[in-house]
């Protein structure tokens, strides 16, 4: 009953930003989700990358072994990654590997080559806490989030401006190595192009009628 409640919570905070972020066209909407059920939701249609089927075929080293992530995965491009088998700390939750930057120091960044209107991930430490930042084409800052330690969870942006980068940064506290798993994306509709602001605004209004649908069907 909890989770439905904060669900719907969620849910609802995300329609209202989208009809701030649309009441002057040109203001861009960019709405963050600490739920993954509600980010999934708002989507509909998106693609999970888990990082499973990457060999870890060098290494060992102190972590196991491991693989530097590049470009293993067409259109995007990793840099100061590597793949690891999650069997510690939070990753053994998202096994069977997971991300995690190659220096143990600097930020994770991870640049699109067709930029996506949807970006979402998972902080798989229980150690270290993460800062989540997305920028546009030109480097502007669109969405930044703060991913606790302590328990894996979730952070994702939704934006009508195209996300071209995003940036996992080690904060406190942290030893200076972050864990991230499931890259979740939802390309623009059609190829190099971003949502219209009217398409953003069906799905505000196609939560909001999901929120109508399950209360109907609790009563």
């Amino acid at each position: 009953m909890i989770r439905i409640k904060k669900l719907k919570q969620s849910i609802c905070r995300a329609a209202i930003l989208l009809a701030i972020g649309l009441g002057g066209q040109s203001q861009a909407a960019v709405i963050s989700f600490t739920n993954d059920v509600a980010f999934q939701t708002a989507l509909g249609s998106f693609v999970v990358h888990d990082f499973d089927s990457i060999a870890r075929n060098q290494g060992p080293d102190g972590l196991g072994s491991f693989q530097t992530l590049n470009q293993q995965i067409p259109g995007i491009d990793f840099d100061n990654a590597r793949v690891n088998l999650g069997a510690f700390g939070g990753t053994f939750h998202s096994a069977r590997n997971v991300v995690l930057n190659a220096d143990f120091i600097n930020p994770i960044i991870i640049t699109f080559t067709t930029p996506q209107f949807a970006v979402g991930l998972y902080n798989s430490s229980i150690v270290d806490a993460e800062r989540f930042d997305i920028f546009d084409a030109s480097n502007n800052l669109l969405g930044s989030l703060n991913l606790p330690s302590q328990v894996v969870n979730f952070g994702g942006f939704l934006s009508d401006i195209a996300i071209a980068r995003a940036v996992v940064t080690p904060i406190a506290p942290t030893n200076g190595s972050i864990y991230i798993d499931d890259l979740t994306l939802r390309a623009p509709p059609t190829p190099n192009t971003v949502p219209e602001p009217g398409s953003l605004a069906l799905l505000g209004l196609g939560i909001v009628g999901m929120i109508g649908i399950h209360r109907r069907q609790r009563r």
